[in-house]
């Protein structure tokens, strides 16, 4: 499991002392795990699955399937912004912290938005203030 959940905190560009954080936990907990000195506990994998419900469980606890769980969208959602014109997008507001270096690019307070590209879209991520994000795959 330390393997997977090493891949986990870099797919989502997070130190370990970062995660030990979100999750409530002590750095060095986390380190013990990750060193293999210690086996994750229960505590420990219902804190990171509470804090990241879209981390598939049976991934991180047995290697099987995805890391994240596809999330149940409408196929009809992608169509639904291909009807609309003149769709912005809010980009107010972005952390110089965040974990994902290129939401740090200046941008405008809005971007206008090309509802075309979205034909080409495979999935939707939303990040949130808190540091989180929400991915919505397509089809």
């Amino acid at each position: 499991m330390k393997e997977r959940l090493l891949k986990f905190l870099n797919t989502i560009q997070l130190s370990s002392s970062r995660f030990a954080e979100e999750i409530g936990i002590q750095p060095s907990g986390v380190s013990h795990i990750l060193s293999g000195r210690n086996n994750p506990g229960y505590d420990f994998i219902v804190k990171i699955l509470t804090k990241y419900p879209d981390l598939n469980s049976e991934w991180l606890l047995l290697g099987k399937g995805e890391m994240f769980k596809k999330s149940p969208v409408k196929a009809d959602l992608f169509d639904e912004f291909d009807e609309r014109e003149n769709f912005q997008s809010d980009v107010t507001n972005v952390k110089s912290d965040n974990p994902v270096p290129y939401l740090n690019a200046p941008v405008s307070d809005k971007q206008s938005f090309d509802s075309s590209d979205l034909k080409k879209s495979e999935k939707i991520v939303m990040f949130f203030k808190d540091g989180s994000y929400k991915e919505y795959f397509h089809g």
